[in-house]
């Protein structure tokens, strides 16, 4: 109905109908006289319009217990992944890297790599170096290994990278690694945990990682590469993504 009351200079109920006449038409941006704040939303409790102040930063918009209305609550914070960056190389390189990362608390590596050297697959194994070396790391492997597969868990100290497998026939390998940065309980350094699992000749295998590196200065960049065990390093292909978070 229109806003004409018979004389009165009381607004009658009406519906914002655009298709009646003089019934105001319908409702748009910066064309109502609501007395709201900024930032809050309008919605119904079932008979009248509620108004729902803006909550707080980085709150997110949920439903409350009863299912009744809507209500703003605390997001997650920072206690999430954050991409931090990422190296695809279609064609042969002698490494994926990402740099520029700084001040998180967890790094989380991700890779798909394959072999690129000719003729049979190397006797090598991808490796995990974190700011470019130049610093001890300690590992240790526990393999799960198919029913013919002999090797045993391994060993290796005082290298400048973490060796993420050694078993044979390998060709390409896929995995998360998880980098955590020094704190005091952390008296080495970052401490490293991984889970990775490669296509081979032979049956497959998981291998799971954990090892530390004595390194306390701040992760500046995450380099993947092939390295046979003469040192020799060996062409690679794939993609590396580092995300990063912080617990607070």
């Amino acid at each position: 109905m229109g806003f004409s009351g018979g004389g009165s200079n009381v607004t009658k109920p009406h519906t914002h109908d655009s298709n009646i006449v003089q019934d105001g038409g319908s409702l748009a941006a910066n064309a109502t006289q609501f007395g709201l704040t900024a930032g809050s939303i309008l919605y119904s409790d079932g008979a009248n319009i509620q108004e729902l102040a803006v909550g707080s930063a980085s709150d997110t918009l949920t439903v409350n217990g009863a299912a009744t209305a809507p209500e703003w609550a605390a997001g997650s914070g920072s206690a999430a992944f954050t991409p931090l960056g990422n190296d695809v190389q279609t064609s042969a390189v002698s490494s994926l890297t990402v740099t520029g990362m700084t001040g998180h608390d967890v790094y989380q590596v991700i890779y798909s790599i394959c072999d690129e050297a000719t003729g049979s697959p190397q006797n090598c194994a991808p490796r995990m170096r974190i700011s470019n070396g130049g610093s001890n790391y300690n590992n240790t492997y526990a393999l799960i290994t198919a029913p013919n597969q002999t090797d045993a868990p391994h060993n290796i100290s005082n290298a400048d990278e973490w060796k993420l497998n050694t078993i044979s026939n390998r060709e390409s390998y896929s995995g998360v690694f998880y980098i955590y940065a020094p704190n005091s309980s952390f008296t080495n350094g970052y401490d490293g945990t991984m889970i990775q699992g490669h296509g081979a000749t032979t049956a497959g295998q998981i291998s799971t990682l954990f090892g530390n590196n004595d390194n306390t200065a701040d992760i500046t960049s995450v380099e993947i590469f092939f390295m046979q065990n003469d040192g020799t390093m060996i062409d690679l292909k794939g993609s590396l993504q580092v995300n990063g978070m912080n617990y607070s």
